[in-house]
């Protein structure tokens, strides 16, 4: 699914939507480990979630189980450690 928002950006809610059904009760898993091994670079992880963070909140199950399992402190945890630029990253990350 991820493959096709490279070719069509323009259905991210639409493989979003889909990946939430596909996740129910494995969010952590798949909007974490899954997703951040297939977007190694900080950069991109954060562009992905960015472009995805907007949709899991409209839906209010995805909403639910993103705070409970903690996801939302992660991505916000992980945001702020590459806004503490230390020379270290480059500076479009």
């Amino acid at each position: 699914m991820l493959y096709v928002l490279k070719r069509h950006a323009e259905l991210v809610e639409y493989v979003v939507s889909t990946m939430v059904v596909f996740s129910k009760g494995k969010m952590t898993y798949i909007f974490r480990d899954l997703i951040k091994s297939l977007y190694p670079s900080p950069l991109e992880y954060a562009t992905i979630v960015n472009d995805f963070i907007h949709i899991l909140f409209k839906n209010k199950e995805a909403n639910a189980e993103l705070l409970e399992q903690g996801l939302l402190d992660q991505w916000i945890e992980l945001s702020v450690r590459q806004s503490d630029n230390d020379g270290k990253h480059s500076p479009e990350e």
